[in-house]
Order: C-alpha cells, then structure tokens, then sequence
C-alpha cells in the first residue's frame, strides 16, 4: 500500500511539473511606441513608422511609399542620444512601395537613445529632394 501511495505521489509531482513548465509569465514586458506619417515636401512620397522605445535602443517598423509615378521615395533616420549621433544615418528607398523593420542598437551608450530626426525625400526631377528640416521623434516620457 505504502508503494502504491508513494507512487502514486511521484506521478502526481511530475504531472503538475509538466504543466508549471508550460505556463506564460504573469505579464510580458510593454515598451512605450510612437507612431508617426512623413510626408516629401513634394507630397509625392510618404511613409508610417512605429518607433519602439526599448531600454537603451529603438526599434523602427514602417512601410513607405511612392506615389503618383514618383521614381523614387527614401526615408532617412538620423539617432540621436543627448543630441550627438548613434550610428550611420538609416536609409529605406523604394519605387514602389516596401515595408521595413529593424532596431538601432544604442546597449552601449548610457540614457540610450533619446531622439530620431526623420527626413523624407523623393526624387524630383532626377534629385532627391528633402524635407529641410527633420522631424523630430523625441522618447517617451518615463
């Protein structure tokens, strides 16, 4: 009897172990998102990102376009930590249209990434023309 009970129990621990294994975690981890729309200064080229703000770094997720027969659309991102740049400037280019994803990595740099200036640009009569100014995608606040 003492054996039936004593295996009875160990089959018990290990059903309950199996199924505690498999259980998610209470809640996963959310990052704060901002999601914008550019516009060329021609209005022939736009695109919508959503910027994911990760401890350090961000995450860049977007689609862009070219319209009205535009040979050309290119966004440029530019990072910033504390207004000195984090890497080469970002660029996604398409005759069409082109979804993109990707993170700029900042796990290096203490506060992490602080700002993104984002250019617009399509091509104008066989130059690509920028918007003048960037626009600027500033962290959300903590």
């Amino acid at each position: 009897m003492r054996r039936l009970i004593t295996g009875a129990l160990a089959s018990c621990a290990a059903v309950a172990s199996a199924i505690t294994i498999g259980v998610a975690p209470a809640h996963a981890t959310t990052y704060p998102t901002t999601t914008t729309s550019f516009m060329s200064p021609d209005g022939a080229s736009y695109a919508i990102v959503t910027f994911t703000w990760y401890n350090r770094s961000v995450g860049v997720t977007g689609t862009i376009w070219a319209n009205n027969g535009n040979p050309l659309a290119q966004i440029q991102f530019q990072f910033l930590a504390n207004n000195t740049q984090v890497g080469p400037i970002q660029t996604r280019s398409t005759s069409s249209s082109k979804g993109f994803d990707f993170i700029q990595d900042a796990s290096n740099i203490r506060g992490g990434i602080t700002d993104v200036n984002v250019y617009m640009c399509s091509e104008v009569t066989g130059a690509l023309a920028c918007t003048a100014t960037p626009t600027p995608v500033e962290r959300p606040p903590a």
